[in-house]
């Protein structure tokens, strides 16, 4: 019972916070943003991020979770 309060609470504050910042925040339906739970460039999450970084329309970018991903991303001149 206790959780659950704590859960909502949690994020009724973060709705709250969400409509005081989002006036000053703009929001780019396009921007699409890729990572992995393990932080590695590989399987689905790779060939999604690749594939939509050929669709029109969309931006596609990978977080890098280490300096490793990022260098292979790089040299790859991948966003």
């Amino acid at each position: 019972m206790i959780r659950k309060l704590k859960k909502y609470a949690i994020i009724f504050f973060l709705n709250i916070a969400k409509a005081l910042f989002s006036p000053f925040v703009k929001i780019d339906r396009s921007l699409v943003l890729f990572s992995s739970l393990n932080g590695a460039f590989t399987d689905n999450t790779k060939y999604l991020y690749l594939t939509m970084l050929k669709t029109e329309g969309f931006k596609a970018f990978y977080v890098a979770h280490d300096i490793n991903t990022y260098n292979l991303l790089k040299k790859q001149n991948l966003p």
